[in-house]
């Protein structure tokens, strides 16, 4: 696990512009910001059905490494981070502009458009985070 987690956060610090990173960094939980494991989400607060999840509270994103959803499908992980962190940032950065009325527009007149994941047409937020998460990702073959 701790090579894949080295692995995972090198690409994310490297497609991550620093700004964003940065701000986003600081405004998180300076105790566990990010925790990889390999327990079930379930330890903290989350789904068990989740890859991973950012939870607003605590203001820290969380990503169960060896979820089957992780192993079965190459770079998943990394999508799932990206994605996250989007929520993060959207919280963080941008105090939920995703839910906010233009962003809900934008989102309204583009969701039919999406081809990269269903899931990310399911409401604002989680286009916003889809949306970020492709735009970042090192996998351009989303």
């Amino acid at each position: 696990m701790v090579h894949r987690t080295e692995t995972l956060l090198e690409q994310f610090i490297s497609h991550i512009p620093r700004n964003i990173l940065v701000g986003s960094v600081e405004k998180m939980n300076q105790d566990a910001a990010f925790i990889f494991t390999d327990n079930s989400l379930v330890f903290y607060d989350g789904n068990p059905d989740d890859l991973g999840f950012y939870n607003p509270a605590k203001k820290n994103l969380i990503i169960q490494i060896n979820h089957e959803g992780h192993i079965l499908k190459k770079d998943e992980v990394i999508n799932t981070l990206f994605h996250e962190f989007g929520h993060t940032v959207d919280d963080l950065l941008f105090d939920n502009i995703s839910l906010e009325k233009e962003f809900n527009e934008i989102y309204e007149e583009e969701k039919d458009n999406i081809t990269i994941e269903e899931y990310i047409k399911e409401d604002s937020v989680e286009f916003f985070g889809g949306v970020f998460g492709y735009l970042y990702s090192p996998n351009l073959h989303r």
